[in-house]
């Protein structure tokens, strides 16, 4: 999350020292898939340090929900691919930190003892479901396993394409293992996302953490109008009100939703001051404007920007101008902006519409066709480093539309 605002900010180097120490994590993980679980490739747990800890946290004694998730490397490898989507030239470099990722994945990812295709031991952080009145937090698979593994096999293919290693025998196995996955999460009885291997009943319906909607955010996004729809209902049951990195996570979700109305819920609740509320876990921010976990969390206050700049520009798919401005911010510019694959956007907006966007390619990759989306109408315009490409919100009527 601390480096949700790098890319789409413009701020490349503050995505470096994350590229820095994954790489380092990468290395030092190897021996830990080896010594725990005797896989290939490298394995981190649910949390890590400036001395590379790699093994689960709890000293033995945790519970599991927060101590045994071994996918960080497929979390990792999306923050990683970020960079290469926004236009930066680290493909060659984080190569081996993805693959080693995907190959400890193709292991983990297994066959059970009836033949299907697990994830076993699986868990959701931090959360948990309840057997028999019960918490329990391990399953035979979860919807954020799925999501992970199919993103990281997408971006171990999308990376070795860009390399020309297409027949890496990691890379021939992840294009294999990729149909076996969710590519977006089941929705069950209450047209929320499943979070487990199957229906259960919720331990805490309100749970802070929205780990089954990593497809959507900070995962590619690209999900259909069912799982959208779910996306929101779980939302909507989880609640608004949260501790300030979780908020940031939710605010990020209603942006890829494309709801401006939400976002400006959670903006109130993020710039509330801490402390207004009793609830067990709230956010607001303190008066140094360091955001309240509680205590304290330096995510929440680095990953906004990037959210914000979610509601004011997408590019997971095309273009997006304004796909979720909250009333808050119903008139407004932003300069400097970046949507992938390298393109820096100008905005400037009156009373809640566009009025004028230019674009510019960052580097010569970026040069091309691209797809603006604005309001449901698409217009297709030619970018270049050499000249900005000027739209008029006028230059929008009457097009074709978007879905």
């Amino acid at each position: 999350m601390n480096s949700w605002s790098a890319y789409p900010t413009d701020l490349p180097e503050t995505g470096e020292p994350l590229i820095d120490f994954v790489l380092a994590l990468a290395d030092a993980g190897e021996a830990t898939a080896r010594r725990l679980y005797d896989a290939p490739g490298w394995v981190a747990h649910h949390n890590s340090d400036a001395w590379l800890f790699s093994n689960p946290v709890g000293a033995g004694h945790g519970d599991a929900r927060w101590t045994a998730w071994p996918l960080a490397g497929a979390w990792f490898a999306r923050n990683l691919w970020e960079s290469v989507a926004f236009g930066e030239s680290t493909a060659e470099r984080i190569w081996p930190a993805v693959r080693g990722a995907a190959e400890f994945a193709l292991a983990w990812h297994h066959r059970d003892g009836t033949g299907a295709w697990s994830t076993a031991p699986a868990t959701s952080p931090e959360n948990a479901y309840l057997i028999d009145g019960r918490a329990v937090a391990v399953d035979a698979t979860t919807a954020i396993d799925q999501s992970l593994l199919h993103d990281l096999f997408g971006i171990t293919e999308a990376l070795a394409t860009r390399l020309g290693l297409e027949d890496d025998p990691v890379v021939v196995a992840a294009r294999e293992r990729r149909v076996l996955l969710d590519a977006e999460p089941r929705i069950g009885s209450l047209g929320t996302v499943i979070e487990w291997a199957a229906e259960h009943p919720e331990e805490d319906p309100h749970h802070r953490h929205v780990s089954p909607l990593y497809g959507l955010y900070p995962g590619p996004g690209l999900w259909s109008h069912p799982a959208r729809e779910a996306a929101a209902a779980t939302l909507h049951r989880r609640g608004d009100d949260s501790s300030g990195w979780s908020l940031v996570w939710k605010l990020a979700l209603w942006a890829r939703l494309g709801r401006g109305d939400k976002v400006s819920d959670l903006l109130r609740l993020m710039f509330r001051a801490a402390g207004e509320s009793d609830a067990p876990w709230r956010g607001g921010l303190y008066p140094n404007l360091f955001a309240a976990h509680p205590p304290f969390q330096i995510d929440a206050n680095l990953g906004f920007p990037g959210v914000l700049a979610e509601a004011l520009l997408q590019s997971q798919d095309g273009i997006h101008l304004l796909p979720a401005l909250p009333a808050e911010l119903a008139t407004g510019s932003a300069t400097g902006l970046v949507a992938r694959p390298g393109i820096r956007v100008d905005l400037q907006w009156r009373d809640g519409r566009l009025e004028r966007v230019a674009l510019r390619a960052r580097t010569p990759s970026a040069e091309g066709d691209v797809v603006i989306r604005y309001r449901g109408a698409q217009l297709v315009r030619t970018v270049t480093m050499h000249e900005a490409s000027e739209i008029a919100a006028t230059d929008f009527e009457g097009v074709g539309s978007s879905r």
